[in-house]
């Protein structure tokens, strides 16, 4: 197996991979799923994607699966559309995060297959991959890593996901889904502007932008927060510090 195009890697290896990223996938899924209709609206649009693309190669058993799923979605979404009736739960969200990871895995073997004249052909599977399971992926090594920095456990709840800084800057929770859906199509049409690009190009290139977006939603969280805070403003670090703990808002100051 070739990862990334630099180096062979064995078959135990391959499989120890393979197993990482299928529990990844299936928990990043779960750990997104905070905030009304955000887990299914990522999932929706991702097998969107997966089912026009598996159709183009006329792999028809793949695209009818992803097909009937986002259909399902699209049912459930509308009543778990905030404000919520129903919820997805960590079986929900568990199921379709590993039914996604197993479509990934599906589409880089079916997209290596192809024929590197193939117009449907992508010269960069995994920088395509990433920028399909961009949230979920990104939020969760993003959550853990501040949690490990504090010296908490990784799987400490807490209030630090994307979601949750989008939240307590003042935007609306049917408005945060809308934002950050939107990314997720942004991301896949840069996907799609690259499709001929080397993975050693695209790669890196998503995952800047991704860093840069990061950046620039932290800082301007913090500023809401202190803007409309009603007490003395403090130090940025202070208010860093209690918006990262989900004890800052843009509305209201608990201390």
């Amino acid at each position: 197996m070739v990862f990334f195009g630099i180096q062979e890697i064995s078959h135990e290896i391959g499989v120890l991979v393979t197993i990482l990223f299928l529990l990844g996938v299936t928990n990043a899924f779960n750990f997104i799923d905070g905030c009304d209709g955000l887990a299914a609206t990522i999932a929706l649009i991702i097998m969107t994607f997966l089912t026009v693309w598996f159709f183009q190669i006329n792999e028809w058993k793949y695209a009818m699966l992803c097909l009937s799923i986002a259909g399902s979605l699209l049912g459930f979404l509308i009543y778990n559309w905030h404000p919520a009736k129903i919820f997805m739960g960590d079986t929900g969200s568990l199921s379709v995060g590993f039914i996604i990871a197993v479509l990934v895995i599906v589409f880089v073997k079916k997209n290596g297959a192809l024929s590197p004249w193939d117009y449907y052909r992508f010269n960069s599977p995994f920088a395509t991959s990433f920028s399909l399971l961009l949230l979920p992926l990104f939020d969760t090594l993003r959550v853990f890593y501040r949690r490990i920095k504090r010296r908490q456990s990784p799987f400490l709840a807490d209030k630090s996901h994307i979601h949750h800084f989008l939240m307590r800057s003042g935007i609306k929770s049917d408005r945060v889904v809308f934002i950050l859906g939107l990314s997720k199509i942004g991301f896949i049409i840069l996907a799609l502007i690259g499709a001929k690009k080397s993975e050693y190009l695209m790669l890196p290139a998503l995952m800047m932008l991704t860093l840069l977006l990061t950046f620039i939603m932290e800082e301007y969280t913090v500023r809401r927060v202190r803007l409309t805070s009603k007490k003395k403003p403090q130090s940025l670090n202070q208010v860093i510090q209690k918006v990262n703990r989900g004890k800052l808002t843009s509305t209201k100051v608990l201390e």
